[in-house]
């Protein structure tokens, strides 16, 4: 599995080795990539990146593209549409008929006392859906402060159980953590069997077992 751009001569090729650290120096170049990267990948709009194997694969499709290091990373849109279809597996598969008979019929007498009591008519839902009890529900993963890379590893763990995703782009994560806590987040990704790109504007650690490429200021490839 290979990813490329037509304006820049290196091919990440995760057949050679499945963990990638691409530094870009050029700041323009490096936001002018990574933005794009990202808008492809988040937003699915169009682009140059090319994701491809035996045959052009949909970036978006395979790829988690992770870089605000400052939110709750855990409970983004992606992470909270797979947590609701779970859940709403476990619903359907198993029984619950006897707990939904006794919720729909909590709330259809709370709704008619409360219609009562108003001066107009109005009408309402007599059943309590599945959909309704998981926006009802409002999931919310744990997120643990001040542990950045375990927080990471659950959002991984999540989105690659219910998707195609087999590859993580992380931008500038070597900025943020130490070389010793990249380096255990780097063996954890190959135990987990993905593909890891890691896209920094510097170098500042030369991890093991990792291939390095470096875009200079002048764009040239080291």
């Amino acid at each position: 599995m290979k990813i490329v751009h037509p304006k820049m001569f290196v091919t990440i090729d995760f057949s050679v080795n499945n963990c990638y650290s691409l530094t870009i120096e050029n700041t323009s170049e490096f936001y002018d990539k990574t933005r794009e990267l990202h808008n492809q990948i988040n937003n699915g709009l169009e682009g140059d990146f090319v994701m491809s194997e035996l045959n052009e694969m949909d970036i978006k499709k395979h790829c988690l593209f992770v870089y605000d290091y400052y939110s709750d990373i855990l409970n983004c849109k992606k992470t909270t549409s797979i947590v609701n279809s779970t859940v709403n597996e476990i619903l359907k598969h198993d029984d619950f008929i006897e707990d939904f008979s006794v919720l729909n019929s909590t709330m259809l007498k709370l709704n008619s006392k409360i219609a009562e009591q108003l001066d107009y008519n109005i009408t309402f839902s007599e059943d309590f859906t599945f959909d309704n009890f998981i926006k009802f529900s409002n999931y919310k993963i744990n997120f643990a402060e001040n542990d950045l890379l375990n927080n990471l590893l659950t959002l991984i763990q999540i989105a690659c159980q219910s998707s195609s995703i087999n590859t993580i782009i992380c931008v500038n994560l070597m900025q943020v953590v130490t070389e010793q806590e990249l380096d255990a987040f780097v063996k954890q990704i190959k135990y987990m069997q993905l593909n890891l790109l890691l896209i920094d504007s510097c170098q500042k650690y030369k991890l093991k077992n990792v291939e390095n490429i470096i875009i200079d200021n002048d764009l040239c490839v080291i």
